[in-house]
């Protein structure tokens, strides 16, 4: 395991969690151990790249979310948050700070501590190789969103070799149906696992498709989302980032907490928005609750899909209302889109040239740095220029020798 600090508040959780390092066989020094109130000096000391902190705490307050904060901020160590009991709405907002895992002490914190020492050994082990995770927030604009998801996980994957889609719609989306598969396994059956989940388990799970996407479906259908252990979701998440260039979260409701935290490790995150006075309300909405909630500004990008009628307001009035810096857009064309859907493949594959799939690509680029449009060009140029010379190559070898004279 990687150099661990506990950060002691409450003696009663303290105690039980030296004991479980002890079990697992963890090394403890007592020169890694400092009080709550004395952190401020030794926080230099535990601002180191794969340094974990366990924050055995009392209570939650202002002060505690702050310091979580700062660790957060950094972006070297992660918190580990360890409590006799917390409510729902709590371990919300030490998410949203940027806490990496919260534990109670319930009946189950033996084997909910033995799987976030497997997490955080599975972490170390592939440190340096953890890919980009980049999410897609649907709002009010959920066709938009998906179209946007499957072909930006597409340009990925086009760029990279292969890039991991996972769906969040808890309740059911339609990621797999536009990519025309149909897995045996779902989201549904690692979320239901009681006893936790294994590399495994998370393999049997991922659906590959040709152009290089490796899908986590959503749920089925109104699935009942009761039966589901959501923290398991960042297990899901923080696997495939290990073995995989990028990762696309397709999110629904930042108000849950598994979706929260998928959006705090996002190194960017894309909002679809209509050009309707609705749309951007609840855009604009949407926006300052997740800046409300710790989300920087910066990573936000708002994406407007278009239809190029009369009555749609201004990009650059919708800019305004937004307070945005940028608003990458998206021609809507039915047709293509239509096509793209029913043959399962991804507009920015099968249709690369048309306006919709070159505002897509043009996102795709934004994040990878790669013109995808650009190769597609150079290498048609090619073509062209090799088809052409051996026009001409032909032309010359049936052409008659002239005479000797």
């Amino acid at each position: 395991m990687n150099e661990f600090w506990i950060i002691n508040e409450n003696e009663n959780v303290t105690s039980r969690l030296r004991n479980e390092l002890l079990e697992a066989g963890v090394a403890h020094h007592e020169g890694r151990e400092v009080e709550l109130a004395w952190i401020a000096k030794e926080m230099e000391n535990m601002l180191v790249p794969g340094c974990v902190c366990f924050l055995a705490v009392k209570s939650i307050d202002q002060n505690l979310l702050r310091t979580i904060s700062r660790f957060h901020e950094q972006g070297s160590a992660k918190v580990v948050v360890l409590l006799e009991a917390i409510e729902s709405d709590v371990a919300l907002n030490l998410f949203r700070a940027g806490a990496s895992d919260v534990l109670t002490l319930t009946e189950s914190f033996r084997s909910d501590f033995i799987k976030l020492l497997s997490r955080l050994h599975a972490a170390s082990v592939g440190e340096g190789k953890v890919g980009k995770i980049v999410s897609v927030l649907s709002s009010n604009c959920y066709l938009e969103s998906s179209l946007l998801a499957v072909n930006l996980a597409a340009a990925f994957a086009k760029t990279a070799g292969k890039c991991a889609l996972v769906d969040l719609h808890l309740h059911g989306g339609d990621l797999a149906t536009m990519l025309n598969m149909s897995p045996t396994h779902t989201l549904r059956d690692l979320l239901t696992q009681r006893m936790g989940l294994d590399d495994s388990m998370i393999d049997q799970v991922i659906a590959k498709h040709d152009c290089g996407i490796h899908l986590v479906a959503s749920p089925p259908l109104y699935s009942n989302r009761e039966e589901f252990d959501l923290n398991l979701c960042s297990r899901i998440v923080e696997y495939a980032m290990l073995s995989r260039p990028y990762t696309l979260v397709h999110c629904d409701r930042p108000a849950f907490g598994e979706q929260m935290r998928a959006l705090v490790s996002s190194e960017a995150i894309f909002v679809p928005c209509r050009l309707d006075m609705a749309s951007v309300v609840r855009t604009k909405g949407l926006i300052k609750y997740l800046s409300a909630n710790g989300i920087k500004p910066d990573l936000i990008q708002v994406v407007a899909f278009f239809n190029e009628c009369e009555s749609e307001l201004p990009p650059a009035s919708v800019k305004k209302v937004l307070q945005v810096n940028e608003l990458a857009t998206v021609k809507l064309e039915p047709v293509n889109q239509t096509s793209s859907i029913n043959l399962g493949e991804p507009l920015v594959l099968q249709n690369p040239g048309c306006r919709c799939a070159q505002g897509l690509l043009k996102i795709s680029e934004s994040v990878t740095g790669v013109s995808l449009d650009r190769q597609r060009k150079n290498s048609t140029a090619a073509k062209k220029s090799t088809s052409f010379l051996d026009r001409l190559g032909s032309v010359i070898r049936s052409s008659p020798s002239p005479a000797p004279r």
